[in-house]
């Protein structure tokens, strides 16, 4: 069973955990009496995380398949592997082969080694924030919009990242949950996130729709130096800035695990990198 997450306020996490709470444990009992399933709407290598085979409490496998089809390719897994509650965050990158990156989707498969511990699972895929400005044109489009004073807030056409494929919602909402003890302890049933290739048919040659490997550097330094595309400080952002743990507006592949009492049990921050040989064909950040 998946639902929408709105956004993660993480300054007022207890607060918002607590009505969370309350409607996970009403969910879960309910669907679990009901055996209701998914709503109608659900249709090389990592470092810093582990393979399938090391023990986990939440894992987090990243799967690419070719857009004209063919068998999935798996690339490595993200794992929190702490047996302490609260102190589980995991921190890993998964590196993809550009070309294959830019032509494939990519797919994600959730697992947590008990729904008793992990009631709730919650998905916030990455993004960024494009502009505040007036004639903006977005990535692969033809048509300038206007993203200035309040309007950054509500288009999406101000933003950008794999989140725009698996939350329609956003920015109102920028993650989904699934509640293991409906759906199971693995679950693959968020959307899968189109090939940059798909999404702006080809008149965008990059891979930063998906790849968030951005230097530290690089995001704080945009607008005051102009390098970068992320507008990176609480006046920039404004209340959206307390809106992720990075505290810009940005945020990273990020996992969490959630207990009955809407407790943060495990998480995952990970990045997804695109690897070269000789020549950059596809750049990213």
């Amino acid at each position: 069973m998946q639902r929408f997450e709105p956004k993660p306020d993480f300054k007022d996490w207890p607060a918002r955990w607590a009505s969370l709470a309350l409607r996970g444990v009403f969910v879960l009992v309910t669907l679990i009496h009901s055996g209701c399933g998914m709503k109608a709407e659900d249709g090389a290598g990592s470092s810093g995380g582990g393979s399938q085979s090391t023990p986990f409490k939440l894992r987090v496998t990243v799967k690419t398949k070719w857009e004209g089809g063919g068998a999935d390719t798996t690339w490595g897994s993200c794992n929190a592997t702490s047996t302490t509650p609260n102190v589980g965050k995991s921190t890993c990158t998964i590196n993809i082969p550009e070309a294959q990156l830019f032509f494939s989707k990519l797919k994600f498969t959730f697992d947590v080694e008990s729904e008793t511990t992990c009631a709730q699972v919650s998905f916030y895929p990455f993004y960024y924030l494009s502009s505040k400005s007036a004639g903006y044109t977005p990535p692969g489009a033809t048509a300038a919009i206007d993203c200035s004073g309040t309007n950054w807030q509500t288009n999406a056409g101000c933003w950008n990242g794999a989140v725009k494929d698996v939350v329609p919602t956003f920015p109102s909402q920028s993650g989904r949950y699934f509640l293991p003890g409906a759906s199971g302890t693995s679950y693959s049933g968020f959307p899968d996130v189109l090939s940059s290739n798909e999404k702006f048919t080809s008149l965008v040659s990059n891979n930063r729709y998906t790849v968030n490997s951005i230097p530290n550097a690089a995001r704080a330094a945009y607008p005051a130096t102009g390098v970068g595309p992320f507008l990176a400080t609480a006046g920039d952002c404004g209340a959206s800035a307390a809106r992720n743990p990075e505290g810009v507006c940005y945020l990273d592949y990020y996992v969490t695990c959630t207990d009955v009492y809407g407790e943060t049990l495990y998480s995952v921050l990970m990045q997804i990198n695109d690897i070269n040989s000789t020549i950059d064909q596809f750049p990213t950040w």
